[in-house]
């Protein structure tokens, strides 16, 4: 993954991480991957805050998830957040089936959408593989085997 992200920005790729973890721990996780990303490129779930005077000063306190970045909620936070439809997307859910569709049906650049489907349970967590199996072959996604695809798991 680093050595992608490496490769998109150095051909002049704009790089977005669009995840349903809250955008603070995915810019903390990104911050920590990746040498050069910026906060307004990482895309997840917000949280909303309450502004309080406590011995009179202000602070923010912590009031509520805001709607959870998964299936739809990805496409539209791309669109209002980017202002651009996508020419490549990785998922690693069935829950990303929306954003690969909304990037595989670009009418204005030729695009690719991947799924690497979590199917080693030797080497970790096996997701729903069938699930991702099904949905790649539905929309015209590409299907990466962690299992046949990957020399290294983490």
């Amino acid at each position: 993954m680093k050595e992608m992200f490496s490769y998109l920005q150095e051909m002049d790729f704009q790089v977005y991480f669009v995840s349903g973890s809250v955008r603070y721990a995915l810019y903390a996780l990104a911050t920590n991957l990746f040498d050069n990303i910026d906060f307004a490129h990482c895309i997840g779930t917000d949280c909303n805050y309450d502004f309080v005077i406590k011995d009179g000063k202000y602070e923010i306190q912590f009031a509520s998830v805001g709607e959870v970045n998964v299936k739809e909620s990805k496409v539209n936070k791309i669109i209002t957040q980017i202002g651009k439809r996508p020419v490549i997307a990785f998922g690693n859910s069935s829950g990303d089936r929306h954003m690969l569709q909304y990037t595989i049906t670009n009418p204005k650049y030729k695009s690719l959408g991947v799924a690497i489907n979590h199917d080693d349970e030797e080497r970790e967590y096996v997701y729903s593989f069938d699930k991702i199996h099904t949905m790649c072959q539905e929309i015209g996604a590409l299907e990466v085997s962690v299992k046949n695809d990957f020399l290294t798991v983490f």
